[in-house]
């Protein structure tokens, strides 16, 4: 039977590997069907697609985009089965969001120098607040991811800046507009569940190893009810553990190839 894994990261963004090496971490976990969700960039996916041919490993182009419902930080996974995706209303979009992460981990960078904790970030397509925990990390300034976000870089904390974030309801259109499909992802993290009938959504990540069972047995509903797709991603940054954490039911996986 197929496997699919719908949600994965590469070193293009906040991931640890390369997108070959996430098609071949795939193909030995028996993976048939993978996207490559980077946040902001869809720039590893040419790589990814050609592993993908030399491993028998389907990879759909997808990405990971940072959006807002009115004030509330939410992420809409797009996904895409043919080229357009490379089309100027989407990369340019795309290209705006890496220069406005650029821009805020250079403030963050000297808000935590302020701080006496200089860091140094590796040049990245689309920076964010995971190289800065990984630095902080390295650094010896707190012992690990978990505690860099708690103490220093989570909203309100001394080392955070805001972000500018476009509107869920623009970014799906965006998406529509060069043939993609929008799903919201891990819509448990990141709650707004009494306004998602109105977004205009394809489906939502209905498995994803942060979800408790209620929550995932309440969006299977929901989407249900709203005709839409149920699909499943690891949200696997590089660590094995997440990878095979989840795996998209069959069923699902081929209403998601038919609406495609």
């Amino acid at each position: 039977m197929p496997r699919a894994d719908l949600h994965l990261h590469t070193r293009y963004s906040d991931g640890v590997d390369a997108p070959a090496a996430v098609v071949q971490r795939a193909a030995a976990m028996q993976f048939t069907v993978i996207a490559i969700t980077d946040h902001d960039t869809m720039a590893g996916v040419p790589e990814a697609q050609q592993a993908g041919r030399a491993a028998g490993v389907e990879v759909i182009a997808g990405l990971e985009l940072t959006c807002r419902v009115d004030a509330q930080e939410v992420h809409l996974l797009g996904y895409f089965f043919d080229d357009r995706w490379r089309l100027p209303a989407l990369q340019d979009v795309l290209a705006r969001a890496q220069q406005v992460r650029a821009a805020r981990l250079a403030q963050m960078i000297e808000k935590l120098a302020a701080l006496g904790l200089p860091v140094r970030v590796e040049p990245v397509v689309t920076p964010g607040r995971m190289h800065l925990a990984r630095a902080l990390v390295a650094a010896g300034a707190v012992a690990s991811l978990e505690e860099a976000f708690a103490r220093f870089l989570k909203p309100g904390k001394p080392g955070y800046v805001e972000r500018e974030r476009i509107p869920v309801t623009d970014a799906i259109a965006l998406i529509h507009r060069v043939g993609g499909l929008a799903v919201l992802a891990h819509p448990g993290l990141n709650p707004v569940d009494d306004r998602l009938p109105a977004l205009g959504l394809d489906g939502l990540e209905v498995w994803h190893p942060k979800h408790t069972a209620a929550q995932t047995q309440r969006y299977r509903q929901l989407a249900e009810r709203l005709g839409w797709l149920a699909t499943a991603g690891s949200d696997c940054h590089g660590s094995p553990v997440l990878l095979g954490s989840v795996s998209l039911p069959e069923e699902h996986l081929a209403a998601f190839r038919n609406r495609a």
